[in-house]
């Protein structure tokens, strides 16, 4: 399994990375197969769209179509609808736009004749295909000092931390004695350590505000004095 995940390509992206991880996973089970992962439906040189898995419960021989999501959201509170105010951190998408995706284009793929074509092209049965399930992983970041509930609906244990802005975090004298580790996207999803590199606040800021010119927020590990650490965004974008 270690020797599976080290031989990962640096360069692959988060998404695909959270792909991996399941697909190591679920091959260490004794009740699931990995059938196709991230299986792309090409039809008449067109793509139609990307399976990320059929795994076979080998109990049953019912086999699962499985989308699995691994998104970084932070709560825009100025957006009234309470699912689209769940963005990305560079406002490139949002929970909304995500689980809209899913619902029409996804989930519904293998209803498409020309899909179901391709499975049996396979040697999967479409007719075998007994359940659909989106596999969805959230890190979700609130404004700092925000202090109200969240949608009811959404797992309160998948809030990670806080987001301030550049302004806020350039003026707010609370992160100057602090250190700060900025970890590259592809390893978002490592949980905070202290075996890390730190860096001091001036060093940080530096990185921070050339990232905000590029229109891309700065996601960090920071460490106080009681060597506690705690996870923020400082966003490119203005906060309120």
């Amino acid at each position: 399994q270690a020797e599976e995940l080290a031989a990962l390509p640096d360069k692959l992206i988060l998404g695909k990375r959270a792909e991996a991880f399941f697909e190591v996973e679920i091959n260490q089970s004794n009740r699931y197969d990995v059938l196709v992962s991230n299986l792309q439906i090409i039809d008449n040189n067109l793509t139609l769209g990307e399976i990320d898995f059929l795994l076979k419960d080998l109990r049953s021989g019912d086999i699962s179509h499985v989308e699995l999501v691994y998104k970084f959201y932070l709560l825009d509170t100025r957006i009234k609808n309470p699912l689209e105010a769940w963005v990305g951190a560079n406002r490139k998408d949002s929970l909304w736009r995500k689980l809209n995706h899913l619902k029409k284009h996804q989930l519904p793929l293998l209803q498409k004749p020309s899909v179901q074509y391709f499975l049996n092209q396979l040697g999967i049965n479409p007719k075998q295909i007994k359940n659909q399930y989106a596999h969805f992983k959230a890190h979700l970041f609130l404004p700092k000092g925000y202090n109200k509930p969240i949608l009811p609906y959404l797992n309160p244990n998948c809030i990670s931390g806080t987001y301030v802005d550049l302004n806020s975090f350039k003026s707010d004298t609370y992160f100057r004695d602090k250190l700060y580790y900025s970890p590259f996207k592809k390893d978002w999803s490592i949980a905070p350590h202290l075996e890390v590199n730190w860096e001091d606040y001036n060093k940080q800021l530096e990185e921070v505000e050339y990232l905000a010119q590029n229109k891309k927020s700065s996601y960090l590990w920071v460490k106080n004095k009681l060597e506690q650490i705690e996870l923020i965004f400082v966003v490119w974008w203005p906060i309120g």
